[in-house]
């Protein structure tokens, strides 16, 4: 969420339709960031999308994959 509010500041006008979380970092981050990240996704009208995206080998980056199915996926809702 916070990522998302510092991107927001640098650009109010950007309009966003979907945004991207990986579902398991989200998890360990607890309810109360869900909640956030829920709250200023809906906030700018855009819908929140859960995957798995990261990296198996718990390095800060996200899989090609894996990334690549999410995108397909939020492109198709779209």
């Amino acid at each position: 969420a916070d990522h998302l509010s510092v991107l927001l500041e640098h650009a109010p006008d950007l309009r966003l339709h979907s945004v991207l979380a990986d579902a398991g970092t989200l998890r360990r981050a607890g309810a109360e960031a869900a909640w956030h990240l829920e709250e200023v996704t809906s906030a700018v009208g855009a819908r929140l999308v859960l995957a798995d995206v990261a990296a198996a080998d718990g390095s800060p980056r996200h899989d090609p994959r894996l990334l690549a199915d999410a995108y397909e996926s939020v492109m198709a809702g779209a």
